[in-house]
């Protein structure tokens, strides 16, 4: 266990003490085995390679699930992928936890099909039906258009009796943007109702930080061990500069950056926020803006639970049955529910 300032980050080492401050073996081998990237794609939008960045974004998982169905609906007008036990009693049903899945991608790519083995094992390991949401993605829609998708469904399925599950037992999951967005859905949530009733949010590294300012928490390579290798260097680094051509791209004027819906870590009043579970990974460019959120949140007397994946690249969870640390982070997320589920029965 780690400290950053007065937060306590559990670190989660590879499973090869050789291996401890250098990338995880196993991802090692997943990049040096992967199809180069791909480029040319004519779709431009706003003067950005949009085809490009989508042709390349989303990544290849295994299902490891066992007896989860999964079915392709449409709710309020969305896709989105349902997937669920498959031998639940109806009793089952409607005591079981419900999870809100939003994919990463930028805001500008990824799809929910991509995340599904991902959101299948969390099913399968929670006992909980898990909504996986295709929203428009930008730069075609804009803030705040994405998360107000993404609030329909989960307004949606609240009320719809065909979805059996706990209302009092909604969680919020999301990677990257995608985690960056289940912020914004808590906030306007907490707006909306005057108090939170969601369960909990399951943030995997999401963007907290759009404003490009070290006031909260600064960015050096030298934080990042093993960088004397490229790989590492690179990983710890890829992302870096990315924030203007997203401001470009989803922003588009409608707010600005420093907007708590934009830029979480600049929320006011945490209060609005549930219980979190926060993963961040090692060599990832958002780590220490992730992990500075988590310390804001924990600070403004929220329940956070922070847990570092050492060997680990931004987007890792996606990579379930590749690595064994997503795997581990998707237990990790089904205890956390599992945890808040079995003390609400007691």
């Amino acid at each position: 266990m780690s400290e950053n300032k007065n937060m306590k980050v559990f670190y989660r080492p590879v499973s090869d003490p050789e291996g401890i401050g250098y990338l995880d073996k196993k991802l090692v081998e997943f990049r040096n085995s992967r199809e180069p990237k791909t480029t040319g794609n004519p779709y431009y939008v706003m003067g950005e390679p949009v085809g490009d960045m989508r042709d390349n974004m989303d990544q290849p998982s295994i299902d490891i699930s066992k007896g989860i169905s999964e079915v392709e609906e449409t709710i309020a007008g969305l896709t989105v992928w349902v997937s669920e036990p498959e031998k639940q009693t109806t009793e089952e049903k409607k005591n079981r936890p419900c999870v809100v899945y939003i994919h990463g991608g930028g805001f500008v790519g990824g799809c929910a099909a991509a995340f599904q083995n991902l959101c299948k094992y969390l099913s399968e390991q929670t006992q909980a039906i898990v909504f996986n949401i295709d929203y428009h993605l930008a730069p075609e829609t804009a803030f705040p258009e994405n998360i107000e998708d993404c609030l329909k469904v989960l307004h949606e399925i609240s009320k719809d009796s065909r979805y059996l599950f706990d209302r009092e037992q909604i969680y919020l999951g999301g990677d990257s943007a995608g985690g960056n967005m289940a912020l914004a859905c808590a906030q306007k949530e907490y707006a909306r109702t005057e108090g939170q009733y969601l369960k909990g949010l399951i943030l995997f590294y999401p963007v907290t930080d759009l404003t490009m300012s070290d006031q909260d928490w600064k960015w050096d390579l030298k934080d990042y061990s093993g960088t004397e290798q490229e790989m590492e260097s690179h990983c710890a680094q890829s992302l870096k500069g990315f924030e203007p051509q997203i401001l470009k791209l989803y922003l588009q004027e409608k707010a600005k950056k420093e907007d708590p819906l934009v830029s979480p870590i600049r929320t006011p009043d945490y209060s609005v926020y549930p219980d979190m579970l926060i993963i961040s990974a090692e060599y990832d460019y958002l780590r220490p803006q992730v992990e500075a959120f988590a310390a804001k949140a924990e600070a403004a007397g929220n329940q956070v639970k922070t847990i570092r994946y050492g060997g680990m690249n931004h987007a890792f969870v996606s990579l379930v049955g590749i690595v064994d640390q997503a795997e581990d982070a998707l237990r990790e997320a089904a205890d956390f529910i599992l945890s808040r589920s079995s003390s609400k029965a007691k």
